[in-house]
């Protein structure tokens, strides 16, 4: 069985530093699973009623990368986000096979609509 779980604070701080991204336990969030030894994250911030995606380890493959994804944007709508964006390029491809749509800034969603998605779109 496959579990998607929350990074506490100080594994969370961890990994955002490890990627350089300037982290805020205020705001900033971060979830994992771990396969075959190996842990895979997806990073975010959330405020108000919108997520960012930050980071998401994709070397597992594009279904466990949707699953660290799903999970994130489901405890990111639990906070009260209700939409979701990336401004990482390398990851707008997949993204955009899970319902978000490119924009000039990157690409966003409405969260309900990419969780509400069939699970692994991209393996259709």
């Amino acid at each position: 069985m496959i579990v998607f779980k929350p990074c506490g604070e100080d594994a969370a701080r961890e990994q955002f530093a490890a990627r350089g991204i300037s982290y805020d336990p205020a705001v900033g969030f971060a979830y994992r699973t771990e396969l075959g030894g190996a842990s895979f994250y997806c990073l975010c911030a959330a405020a108000d009623t919108r997520a960012e995606i930050l980071d998401l380890d994709m070397a597992a493959g594009p279904v466990i990368a949707e699953g660290l994804l799903r999970a994130a944007l489901n405890f990111a709508a639990g906070r009260g986000a209700y939409t979701a964006c990336c401004r990482r390029e390398n990851l707008f491809d997949f993204l955009t096979g899970l319902g978000f749509v490119r924009g000039k800034d990157g690409v966003s969603g409405e969260i309900p609509e990419i969780l509400t998605g069939s699970c692994c779109n991209l393996c259709k």
